[in-house]
């Protein structure tokens, strides 16, 4: 495991606002720019990243930080075409059953 996983929530939230601002909307996680929304509530503020799913929040006023680890894009990947090609395989019945019912 890469020592990036063994950061804590407040290293990771401050690593996300690090990458959003110096990598064009970056992520700390998969390292891809260009997908990470930023959003604030009240004092909290908040990372979520589209590409791995990566987040992170911090609420000042707390001093409370949560960070939920991202999944690695390609494994997302093939999940998605394992599940495209459970949708278009071959149907459970050969197609002289459908017809005769």
């Amino acid at each position: 495991m890469s020592p990036q996983a063994y950061r804590s929530p407040r290293e990771w939230f401050e690593a996300a606002q690090r990458s959003y601002d110096r990598d064009h909307q970056g992520c700390p996680s998969c390292r891809k720019s260009h997908c990470v929304f930023r959003s604030q509530w009240g004092t909290r503020i908040e990372y979520y990243c589209t590409a791995c799913d990566f987040s992170t929040a911090s609420d000042p006023s707390t001093g409370e930080a949560l960070v939920s680890p991202g999944s690695k894009p390609d494994f997302a990947l093939s999940l998605d075409l394992l599940s495209w090609a459970r949708v278009v395989g071959p149907a459970p019945f050969p197609a002289e059953r459908d017809a005769a019912s």
